[in-house]
């Protein structure tokens, strides 16, 4: 018993440690394996020569030897020491003013000194007697040696990240040697103006009406020391007819000033507008937004027409007709959707997914069967919940902006099916829209969406896009109306048209033929 016990152990042990070798040489053959980029010799008819008649039968052999990897004719590998710059370079040419003493008196009432930049972007203007230098010194401690002049200069111009910015400029005054001055204080503000173009703040994202100009060095000094640094963020003031920020600076800092810092108005990834093929499944899509009338912020709908291959490739019933767009083609405010898992499966139950809130969809994951997060975080808040005065469930989301979110929480907005008398509700559709409150007094913005059913004893068979109402609910005023006209096999005026009413759809030259006799459904 002992001897065939020890036999047994020594049998898995080694079967272990070869186990582990096994799945190491692999990760250490594929780290080291990289791509060969040597040119191709082989053409495609030749190619075409090449195919096999008979299935491979021998087990995988992988290679014994990694291949070298050369470069092609002309290939030219990046240098990391010539990188592109991540901001536009400089455009002005560096400022050095002398400081006379009509500007360090503390007398007022004097022609101000106004410095503009070589490409007319930047205008600084210092009031006369604004600058107090009693207090002034150099390194050391001591006090700075005659004349002073103020240099300023650019560091870059447009950056576009997280934060974009119009520019970057460094402020220093120096004494006749050449030290460095600090301590400058000001009697009187000193002003800022940055001479834009609408197109650039367009290409930004930002919201010239929301931009600041910053202190970076002495902001962090303050923090540092635990002080406040609220006098070194200033609101810049929009003159949206000058095309002009401007700002007053309590404050002269001898070092780096931001300009026209914010947070870009559209943070998502960007959509193409053209037709592109899908990576690694050669589906063809392709996004054509629609044009609507602007609302109040947060309230223009964004409607964008959508067109993927794929939804007709993955579309295998042959009862199941094409969506109200066409075959291929979707139009679509957002939905919350519901697929029932059978019991065989792991994930058995019932799955929601939403999307379109926020640019998100994604398979939602249940808290507690109330509230639900996104499988992927997006920091969506989403529940579900039954309202007062209906019988049927509907979700509420807010996103991270504040806006509020309702799917399927009217009648027209939920679809379902009923099978054996047991009603499965299959789809919830954005239904209502309330954007962020801007603060105490303000108007109350809202999107309200309808849609159009086609409603059969057995639930819902189709639904489509009615009316999309956008305004503010204040004196009821509705900055916009959007209204989708329809064929379909049934007339309600004056949202649809029945098919046999249709002039030029069936007969010569029409979308459906004559024979067989018209009738009230599609033909296409």
């Amino acid at each position: 018993m002992h001897l065939c016990f020890s036999v047994l152990l020594a049998i898995f042990l080694l079967s272990d440690v070869l186990t582990g070798w096994a799945t190491l040489i692999p990760a250490a053959h594929a780290a080291a394996l990289a791509p060969p980029t040597a040119q191709s010799q082989v053409t495609f008819q030749q190619f075409l020569k090449l195919s096999q008649k008979q299935h491979q039968t021998t087990p995988f052999a992988f290679p014994r030897q990694v291949p070298q990897s050369r470069n092609t004719a002309g290939e030219k590998l990046s240098d990391p020491t010539k990188l592109p710059p991540s901001a536009e370079p400089a455009t002005m040419t560096p400022l050095s003013q002398p400081l006379t003493t009509s500007f360090l008196a503390s007398t007022t009432g004097g022609t101000p000194l106004v410095l503009k930049s070589s490409d007319q972007r930047l205008e600084v203007q210092i009031p006369s007697g604004a600058l107090d230098v009693s207090q002034a010194s150099i390194a050391g401690g001591s006090k700075p040696g005659g004349a002073l002049t103020l240099h300023v200069s650019q560091l870059h111009g447009h950056f576009a990240g997280q934060v974009s910015m119009l520019g970057s400029y460094s402020m220093q005054v120096v004494d006749a040697a050449g030290h460095p001055v600090t301590g400058i204080r000001l009697r009187t503000p000193v002003a800022f103006v940055y001479h834009y173009q609408p197109s650039e703040i367009a290409l930004l994202g930002l919201d010239p009406d929301r931009l600041l100009m910053s202190w970076p060095d002495l902001t962090f000094a303050a923090r540092q020391a635990h002080q406040s640094f609220s006098a070194f963020t200033i609101p810049l003031h929009n003159d949206a007819r000058t095309h002009t920020l401007t700002g007053q600076s309590t404050v002269l800092g001898s070092g780096i000033f931001d300009v026209g810092g914010g947070d870009p108005a559209n943070q998502s990834p960007p959509t193409p507008h053209f037709a592109s093929m899908q990576g690694n499944s050669g589906q063809l899509t392709y996004s054509y937004p629609l044009s609507v009338p602007p609302g109040p912020p947060g309230t223009t709908p964004d409607l964008t027409l959508t067109y993927s291959s794929q939804s007709t490739n993955e579309r295998h019933s042959q009862a199941a007709p094409t969506g109200s767009m066409g075959e291929g083609w979707a139009l679509s405010m957002g939905a919350i959707t519901a697929d029932q898992y059978p019991s065989t499966s792991a994930g058995r139950g019932t799955w929601y997914f939403i999307s379109g809130v926020d640019h998100v969809s994604d398979r939602l994951i249940s808290n507690d069967g109330a509230f639900f997060q996104t499988e992927h975080i997006s920091n969506l808040r989403v529940h579900l919940f039954t309202p007062s005065g209906r019988t049927q469930p509907c979700f509420q989301v807010w996103d991270t902006t504040g806006a509020y979110y309702e799917f399927g929480c009217t009648n027209d907005s939920l679809q379902y099916h009923i099978v054996n008398g047991t009603r499965t509700n299959y789809e919830w559709d954005l239904n209502h829209v309330t954007p962020a409150n801007e603060g105490p007094g303000t108007d109350h913005r809202s999107i309200t969406v309808s849609y159009l059913q086609d409603m059969t004893s057995a639930g819902v068979r189709s639904s489509a896009l009615k009316q999309i109402v956008y305004g503010t609910s204040t004196g009821n005023q509705v900055a916009g109306t959007i209204d989708f006209f329809y064929w379909a096999p049934y007339a309600q005026s004056p949202w649809t048209q029945s098919y046999d009413t249709v002039s030029g759809y069936y007969g010569n030259g029409g979308i459906c033929p004559s024979t067989p006799a018209p009738t009230h459904r599609r033909c296409d």
